[in-house]
């Protein structure tokens, strides 16, 4: 929109006798079409996101996760568990969630 109000202002300085503007009347119109243009090209981007691929998906691996023991736990971190500071921490957590609904 504010290219078109540009184009509409600069017609005006045409209308009174200015003809130098018709260049950045053509470099406005331009940057209209390009941006059309690009609205397109984002659209139909976007089309083909909402479509489903027909074909059923090839499972490459699987993963199984385990938790670390504590040994490796400690070794890699550098730290162990704390039952009572994990138990204290989610009483924490629970009372804040029951209190705020």
């Amino acid at each position: 929109m504010d290219l078109q109000v540009g184009i509409q202002e600069l017609q005006g300085k045409v209308l009174l006798g200015d003809h130098k503007v018709q260049e950045k009347i053509l470099k406005k119109q331009e940057r209209i079409n390009e941006l059309i243009e690009k609205k397109k090209s984002r659209l139909e981007s976007l089309d083909l996101m909402t479509q489903l691929n027909p074909k059923a998906p090839e499972v490459l691996g699987c993963a199984y996760v385990v938790p670390l023991t504590q040994v490796e736990y400690v070794g890699h971190y550098g730290m162990s568990r704390d039952d009572e500071a994990e138990a204290i921490a989610m009483q924490s957590a629970m009372d804040y969630e029951i209190s705020v609904g």
